[in-house]
């Protein structure tokens, strides 16, 4: 199955506004560095944001997500960082330390292998890691590690979040945008540069 394409099509959907983000079109998902898709359905936010690690392993963007705090998000903070005996891990992550009040607690359940095919019909292995937000966003998500050649393919994905708390007046469209701009490590002042996976190059 053609993930870009089953993504595309949740985000693309009759009726809902469709937003490429960082000037990415369509049919690219994954072509550039770094891509980032988002919608809005009501409440709820779907996001897949993806970034290109040239000569980095599977193994080693595993273990950056799953094995330690996450030191790479550069201006945030990590705190209750817990992994249990099945693998599970647990933290709480201020993707915008000092600078705003919203945190996102994330459980990270231990990956499972798939196979990822795309056009004209190859295929490449992958590690999916699901994901359950909790905190000031509340809902499911993914990370996917693809392994292809010469380099390794990371994506991280709302699959329908929707903001609580103090976040849940603020506009969902403002709310949606500083989660994009935050994993791209592209916020504006007074926010602090470097977040996001971006900097785990």
């Amino acid at each position: 199955m053609n993930t870009d394409a089953v993504v595309i099509g949740k985000l693309k959907r009759p009726g809902i506004s469709f937003a490429p983000v960082m000037g990415q079109q369509i049919g690219v998902l994954d072509q550039a560095p770094g891509a980032q898709v988002a919608r809005l359905d009501g409440d709820l936010m779907y996001t897949v944001t993806t970034f290109r690690f040239p000569g980095a392993s599977v193994d080693a963007i595993r273990r950056a997500l799953l094995d330690t705090p996450w030191h790479f998000w550069k201006g945030g903070r990590v705190n209750k960082w817990t992994k249990r005996s099945d693998g599970t891990v647990q933290f709480v992550l201020w993707p915008m330390w000092l600078r705003s009040p919203a945190s996102i607690g994330i459980e990270l359940s231990p990956p499972t292998r798939a196979i990822e095919t795309t056009s004209p019909g190859q295929a490449y292995q992958k590690l999916v890691i699901p994901a359950r937000f909790s905190l000031n966003f509340v809902g499911p998500g993914r990370y996917e590690i693809v392994d292809r050649p010469g380099e390794v393919v990371l994506r991280s994905a709302f699959d329908g979040v929707h903001r609580t708390g103090f976040m849940r007046p603020l506009p969902a469209a403002s709310v949606l945008r500083l989660h994009v701009l935050a994993e791209q490590g592209a916020l504006g002042f007074p926010f602090p540069k470097g977040t996001g996976f971006a900097s785990m190059r």
